[in-house]
């Protein structure tokens, strides 16, 4: 079935549609045409576009094909099961390495459009990096703290932040697919970071009894806010407030990234010292 329009601009779309689909094929006006299908019916994308001349026009040719409600459910099934799958493996890796209570469930992935597998994949890697560059004792207790870190692939919200970390809840919430960190260029804006910026607000809050807020921590905001740069902090998100100044010196502290270690330090080393102090009183050398 080929749905076409007059326009040269129109994509020309071809659907394959398997015997005895629930499918009507309507053409309107001005040779307009279209495809009626089933609640919860899909396509599946078979070709990668191509470019095709139509007449005197080049036109984009996408070829699909039309599948059932009932084959959509069995996909959605098998993504669902993926899922829980790479949520437990997940909260077995952090219960083992830091030797957590078995009974705690830390991670929850909430999962349910398209990207799933790259959704997965971003969220190992934020794993990846807090375990990696976050000593263990300090990991440990900001997973004593919380209750859950909750990636997702839905929208947080009103001011459709990629992360939030709220107090009551003892919860972080990371959006994976966040248009600002998908379609981002620059290094500060991942998923990794993500996680670190609202691990930051957890310590300065829960871990560190509102350590970054208090009456010292004040002053060296004033005193360094200005100093961090776009090497640090993306189009100057540390000077917004003291609360997201301190999220922002703890990620870069622990970075991934070794030159942003370096260069914290260098750029706001009163803040740096200042967190490493609080994290030393409050949490248990392992």
């Amino acid at each position: 079935t080929s749905l076409t329009k007059p326009s040269g601009s129109d994509p020309l779309v071809e659907i394959t549609v398997p015997k005895g689909s629930h499918a009507a094929y309507v053409t309107g006006e001005n040779h307009s045409s279209e495809l009626i299908i089933e609640r919860g019916a899909g396509l599946e994308f078979t070709e990668k576009p191509t470019k095709v001349l139509d007449g005197n026009n080049y036109r984009i040719k996408i070829k699909a094909r039309l599948l059932s409600s009932e084959e959509m459910g069995k996909r959605a099934e098998k993504l669902n099961e993926k899922v829980k799958d790479k949520e437990s493996k997940l909260n077995n890796r952090l219960i083992s390495k830091l030797k957590l209570d078995k009974s705690s469930n830390f991670i929850k992935l909430d999962f349910s459009g398209p990207q799933i597998e790259y959704n997965i994949k971003k969220t190992e890697e934020a794993i990846n990096d807090f375990l990696s560059n976050v000593p263990s004792n300090l990991a440990k207790k900001c997973m004593e703290e919380l209750e859950t870190i909750k990636f997702t692939d839905q929208n947080l919200g009103i001011e459709n932040d990629a992360g939030s970390y709220t107090a009551n809840k003892n919860e972080i919430i990371v959006r994976t697919n966040h248009p600002g960190l998908v379609n981002s260029d620059s290094p500060l804006n991942t998923v990794s970071n993500v996680l670190l910026h609202e691990m930051g607000h957890a310590v300065g809050e829960a871990v560190t009894n509102h350590s970054d807020t208090s009456p010292q921590f004040k002053s060296i905001f004033q005193r360094e806010k200005n100093n961090i740069t776009d090497l640090i902090t993306y189009k100057g998100y540390a000077q917004k407030n003291i609360s997201e100044f301190y999220a922002e010196i703890f990620r870069a502290m622990y970075s991934p990234d070794s030159k942003m270690r370096k260069e914290i330090q260098k750029q706001a080393p009163e803040a740096v010292a200042y967190i490493k102090e609080k994290v030393d009183q409050f949490v248990k050398k392992s």
